[in-house]
């Protein structure tokens, strides 16, 4: 293992101390020395340094030094040291919203997605919608912007390489954006983003160790390790929506397995889970008389037929709905019983649009996750619905600013940045 630089080791020290302060502010320079381990010297160095660069304050507590003396001295962020934005870039709208340190959000805006494949239009719409956002009200110090949107996504360049359901191929995107802006832009994969937002303000705030199951037109998983978002080295751990999944459900299965996946492989997780997926069972259902319910719901839906019509059916009592939905599920528990199995980690957070479902589907995902989990005792296996629900992306967004910007490596220069994503919808 490489040894750290002393430059490397003051960063890394002042991030763990400034995300101590955050999660746990306000706290004193003693609670940081006994949580860290650091020296009483170089913590009241660290603090010294970001109290003068304006990053945290100090406060009065009402508590005293071993019980009498002076009012112990608090430390805890500075709201008004600065904001930044986060940007959740999807294929029907564009949500953008400004956030403080805390990752509350202060206000949003949002407009429609391009309909037209073309990148100048579509960054063109982000940058007028933030710009809405900056002129709706006082923004203060803007650090930078994060953005959470499908693609792949050239770590190096900074290069979109093929986003399908947004047009893109080969485009400097990040870099369009930062220059338009003038302010750091930080790119991720969208179950990346929403897999940082449940970890620092959602359903993960609580472990240090999670993997998120998103689940919508598409299928992905972000994984957390240490408290810190494992990518893998070539970024793309977690990606479990194009994996092969086995036939096990019913002797005559409503979802089949071995359709063709958008991806051109064959038996692909998300062409029997996915919102289409779930969809097109439903629609085969329909057209073969299976389901009187569900023919109905095609005639008066169209085109718009989608997963939230199967939900409606099995609400309704229909029972070709219910089977379709517990298929999906049973497929999703075998994917979380994989992800659990390779990675050791026993806390699952799961969402998406697909799970509108509610228990049709999650009752199915969460017996098949315990019948064939290995690594870790069923009975203790957590799996939990997002806390963030539909802004579990936008506030993942601002978290990716606030890792970058503030939370990270804050002495550093920086600049704009991309890394890579995959390439569905969660």
């Amino acid at each position: 293992m490489r040894k750290r630089s002393s430059q490397e080791m003051r960063s890394h020290n002042q991030a763990l101390l400034i995300n101590l302060i955050r999660e746990r502010g306000p706290v004193s320079r003693a609670d940081l020395v006994r949580l860290t381990s650091l020296s009483p010297t170089t913590v009241s160095t660290i603090v010294g340094r970001l109290i003068r660069q304006g990053l945290i304050l100090e406060e009065s507590s009402t508590a005293r030094r071993g019980g009498a003396g002076r009012p112990a001295i608090k430390l805890r962020l500075n709201p008004k040291y600065g904001q930044v934005i986060g940007v959740d870039l999807g294929v029907s709208r564009i949500v953008v919203a400004l956030a403080d340190l805390q990752g509350q959000l202060l206000a949003r805006v949002e407009s429609p997605t391009p309909r037209e494949a073309e990148t100048g239009k579509t960054v063109s719409a982000c940058v007028t919608t933030i710009l809405m956002l900056i002129e709706k009200l006082p923004v203060g110090r803007l650090l930078g912007v994060g953005m959470g949107l499908p693609g792949l996504v050239d770590t190096a360049s900074g290069v979109s390489l093929v986003s399908p359901n947004l047009g893109f191929r080969n485009v400097p995107f990040g870099e369009l954006l930062h220059r338009a802006l003038r302010v750091p832009v930080f790119l991720e994969n969208v179950i990346h983003v929403t897999t940082l937002g449940e970890k620092w303000f959602g359903a993960g705030v609580d472990v240090d160790d999670m993997i998120c199951l998103g689940v919508g037109s598409g299928i992905g998983a972000g994984v957390v390790v240490d408290g810190r978002l494992y990518r893998g080295p070539l970024d793309s751990a977690g990606e479990i929506g194009h994996s092969p999944i086995p036939q096990i459900c019913a002797a005559e299965p409503l979802i089949p397995v071995g359709e063709r996946c958008a991806c051109g492989r064959t038996g692909c997780l998300e062409t029997v889970s996915s919102g289409p997926a779930i969809a097109r069972a439903a629609a085969r259902a329909a057209a073969s008389g299976k389901s009187q319910v569900l023919a109905g719901r095609l005639a008066e839906q169209g085109s718009r037929f989608s997963a939230a019509d199967v939900t409606w059916a099995a609400e309704a009592g229909d029972p070709i709905a219910r089977q379709i939905l517990s298929e999906a599920g049973t497929y999703l528990g075998l994917a979380v019983a994989t992800l659990v199995n390779v990675f050791g980690i026993g806390t699952v957070v799961a969402g998406g649009g697909v799970f509108g479902a509610g228990r049709w589907i999650w009752e199915p995902m969460v017996r098949a996750a315990r019948a064939h989990v290995f690594s870790v005792a069923p009975e203790t296996l957590q799996i939990r619905p997002r806390a963030l629900g539909s802004d579990a992306s936008l506030v993942g967004a601002v978290s990716l600013a606030l890792q970058h910007l503030v939370f990270e490596f804050p002495e550093q220069e920086v600049v704009a940045s991309c890394v890579r994503s995959t390439t569905d919808n969660y």
